[in-house]
């Protein structure tokens, strides 16, 4: 018999070679960074949008700040506004009465061309009608002063005495009226 050698048995040698992950790591490993990829995007677009929302808002602050102040400047010339429409409307009113004294001091100075033309027409103070008179007394009414009515009706009416005496108390009544409506 023939003895035999024993057989040995081949064993395939290991080799030193890193194992293949199963294809669900790589579909993970993919998916993890496409994930991150996309989180990065979205932190970029989103970083971006907020930085301008703050400048907006930043610069929307500036602008309420400087509305605020010109709201208050207006507010103020509104209050100068307001104070002066009533210095206007108290020089308006002064006008007006300006106006009426002046209305009333022509009015004697009108009387005072009459009686002065009714002078000279007569060359003195004789010779006088009554149309005259009448005339001079609608003058001496548009001054509006009853008393000064009332010497021109006794110049006129008086018939004794010193026609100049007359003539002069009434040139007197006419400065007195001419300086009371300009008071």
């Amino acid at each position: 018999m023939e003895t035999s050698a024993p057989t040995e048995k081949k064993v395939p040698e290991k080799t030193e070679t890193s194992p293949k992950p199963p294809k669900t790591y790589k579909k993970a490993l993919v998916g993890t960074v496409i994930a991150l990829a996309i989180l990065l995007i979205a932190a970029g677009v989103f970083g971006t949008l907020y930085y301008f929302k703050v400048q907006d808002v930043k610069k929307l602050t500036a602008e309420k700040q400087e509305l605020l102040g010109q709201k208050g400047d207006l507010e103020g010339k509104m209050g100068e506004l307001s104070q002066t429409s009533t210095e206007i409307a108290g020089l308006n009113d002064q006008i007006k009465s300006f106006k009426a004294k002046i209305a009333k001091a022509n009015a004697y100075n009108e009387f005072s061309k009459y009686l002065n033309s009714v002078i000279q027409a007569h060359s003195g103070f004789t010779g006088w009608i009554d149309a005259e008179y009448q005339i001079g007394r609608t003058k001496a009414q548009a001054t509006g002063d009853k008393s000064f009515v009332s010497v021109v009706d006794w110049a006129w009416n008086t018939q004794n005495g010193d026609p100049l005496n007359r003539v002069v108390t009434t040139l007197k009544a006419i400065d007195s009226g001419i300086e009371a409506s300009l008071k």
